[in-house]
């Protein structure tokens, strides 16, 4: 027996002022809310039959509502915190202030406090350099009206960026003596975690004029030795191969004087690290000492091998074939290893503008290739960026570093080596 649906009765008809409201306050549901929403009856032409609700969908409209106006809780979204300005007077008395208790010592400072001294003032740079964008940034977003425009025609805000730049310029000027009075001190060692957080903090600062002194004393500060009161300082041997500057700091100095476009300074670098006796020692003994050691161990081991090989033969004397197999197998490893040295030695794909001139050994070549490598790295930076204008560069400076390489047995912009010639 058929049975009729029961009809809902009618809405109110709001009128439209409530109907916006309703609108902004409740979320409309989407069709498949509304679909999961009807009434769980059906009518077909078979009769009315139960329909079993969608299980494991959530409610539509819930969803929506967390996507369109987020969290309904105000308490989870965590507010910023306001952090207060920091004045640059405030950080160079903070790092004097450690400068000072650091070098009050009659004795030999430790290399904890040494390494923390600096590393306040590498905070303070990063703190300091802060400070202008911040001031500036103020400036520029009460000036963007037209009418604060108009009423700055007297050229206040400038004014006072200028200041703020002076002031913030002079912070940093400061600090950067700090840190080099603390590394340059007759009573402080220079380690390499020293000297890398050194040339951190001058980098950071942008003040890389004192790097090339700095790496210098590295090499041949004298080395204080004693009790506190009796104070002995040993001279030092500048070409250890102890003595030589860690390739990573050599890096990030010569990095922080090309950013600094300060190319007396990046020159100074190159001299006093890779042009040093020092690393030429200490790269020798790390890369070279463990094949010489197997080229001299090559003979003993073809000997044993060719006098057991020999046994296993009864065509030729025993010393007969042991010779000629100590022979035979001394000149392939001979033949094969010397091509693959001089393949690796003679490599100049990674030049791009500094090359090496005529008639320089192969072995200087070798020795000297991270030198090259830093002069064509300075030689690319200040110069023109396009290749097809390599040499076409003017100017005292420019022309002062062509010379410069020209002496140490490169040529910069080889003539048959640019784009377009052969």
């Amino acid at each position: 027996m058929h049975r009729p649906l029961a009809q809902r009765p009618r809405a109110r008809k709001l009128s439209p002022l409530s109907q916006i409201c309703g609108f902004i306050t409740i979320a409309r549901p989407s069709s498949l809310c509304q679909h999961g929403a009807k009434s769980p009856y059906v009518t077909s032409s078979h009769g009315v039959r139960r329909v079993k609700p969608l299980q494991g969908i959530f409610r539509a409209d819930l969803m929506l509502r967390c996507y369109r106006f987020g969290p309904s809780n105000e308490e989870a979204v965590p507010q910023p915190h306001y952090i207060p300005p920091v004045k640059a007077k405030n950080l160079v008395l903070v790092v004097e202030k450690a400068r000072d208790q650091l070098l009050a010592h009659d004795g030999i400072p430790s290399e904890q406090d040494v390494i923390a001294a600096l590393r306040k003032c590498n905070k303070a740079a990063s703190l300091a350099h802060g400070i202008p964008s911040k001031n500036l940034s103020r400036t520029t977003v009460d000036s963007d009206t037209a009418a604060s425009s108009l009423l700055s025609l007297d050229g206040s805000n400038t004014d006072l960026a200028q200041s703020t730049d002076t002031k913030v310029s002079e912070a940093i000027d400061r600090l950067s003596e700090v840190a080099f009075d603390i590394i340059s001190h007759p009573t402080v060692l220079i380690t390499p975690q020293v000297l890398d957080i050194y040339v951190e903090t001058q980098a950071r600062l942008g003040r890389v004029e004192t790097l090339p002194h700095v790496l210098a004393l590295y090499a041949s500060k004298p080395k204080p030795r004693g009790s506190p009161g009796s104070l002995l300082y040993a001279k030092q041997n500048p070409d250890k191969a102890a003595k030589a500057v860690d390739p990573d700091i050599v890096e990030k100095a010569l990095d922080a004087t090309i950013e600094a476009k300060n190319l007396d300074a990046a020159i100074g670098v190159i001299e006093n690290t890779y042009a040093t006796k020092a690393f030429i020692r200490a790269k020798v003994l790390k890369r070279a000492l463990f094949p010489a050691s197997a080229a001299v161990a090559t003979p003993f081991a073809a000997y044993l091998l060719a006098s057991n090989l020999s046994h296993l033969q009864n065509s030729l004397d025993e010393k007969m074939a042991t010779a000629m197999a100590t022979a035979g197998i001394l000149t392939y490893v001979g033949f094969t290893g010397w091509m693959g040295v001089l393949s690796a030695i003679t490599e100049n794909n990674q030049m791009e503008r500094v090359t090496w001139a005529p008639g320089v050994p192969i072995r200087e070549r070798w020795t000297r290739e991270e030198e090259r490598a830093a002069l064509d790295k300075v030689a690319c930076t200040f110069g023109f960026s396009q290749s097809h204008r390599f040499g076409e560069e003017e100017g005292a400076e420019f022309q002062a570093l062509r010379e410069f390489i020209l002496r140490k047995g490169m040529v910069l912009d080889r003539v048959e080596f640019m784009e377009g010639m052969s």
